[in-house]
């Protein structure tokens, strides 16, 4: 027996939907473990302080990621944290394929998961075995899910950015695309262009932006066009 909360309201179709999709996660077997069951009806069993910890384990990440997280709030955020299973996390799973998210984004979805409970182990939050479980659930795999994939997205046409400039009514934002075109580089790189960042000795300019995505990686990114 299961107890889902007041009948009809938002909180018990999401039991609902949890129960159900761990039961699928599970080879659609009923035998869940019994200290699994309504946790959030025996606070009891809450150790002090891991009820606070798990909170603010959950509250922070979703702070800062926002996508991934939102869901896993709605469906498991009175679970303990101890109880959260690789199941578990197969069911998170399932719920976004029900949703039409593409495998990539799924995946990424997943691991933004996995790096929330490693980074509970590095705070000395939970143990470490709980987010070891978890981190050997495996990627969706091409071909082998019913996952969509993204379709590649080609370089648009020169005569649609020529068309596109027109519209621009600000020069600067003219330019701007212009430099992106030239360089191959992100928005971001023209963005935050600086004179200071721009090797202008040469015949070839070269140009390091000062940050980038990967600069936490200890990567330089150099970008270059004929002046």
């Amino acid at each position: 027996m299961y107890y889902l909360g007041k009948y009809g309201s938002e909180a018990s179709r999401r039991e609902y939907d949890r129960i159900i999709s761990e039961f699928i996660a599970n080879g659609r077997q009923a035998d869940v473990p019994q200290s699994r069951r309504n946790s959030h009806r025996e606070p009891h069993r809450v150790l002090p302080g891991l009820r606070q910890k798990r909170v603010q384990l959950l509250s922070e990440f979703a702070f800062t990621h926002p996508p991934p997280t939102q869901l896993l709030n709605d469906l498991y955020g009175k679970t303990i944290v101890s109880q959260f299973t690789p199941s578990t996390l197969k069911a998170l799973r399932r719920h976004y394929l029900d949703r039409g998210l593409a495998r990539d984004t799924i995946n990424a979805y997943i691991w933004t998961i996995k790096r929330m409970f490693a980074w509970g182990v590095e705070e000395e939050m939970i143990a470490s075995d709980i987010a070891g479980a978890i981190k050997l659930v495996k990627d969706l795999q091409m071909g082998k899910t019913t996952a969509r994939e993204y379709s590649n997205v080609a370089p648009v046409a020169d005569n649609i950015v020529e068309k596109t400039l027109t519209c621009m009514d600000i020069q600067q934002y003219r330019d701007m695309v212009r430099v992106q075109r030239f360089i191959g580089g992100r928005p971001q790189d023209v963005h935050n262009m600086r004179f200071c960042d721009i090797d202008r000795t040469g015949e070839i300019w070269k140009y390091t932006p000062f940050t980038h995505k990967t600069k936490k990686l200890g990567k330089i990114r150099m970008l270059s066009a004929v002046s």
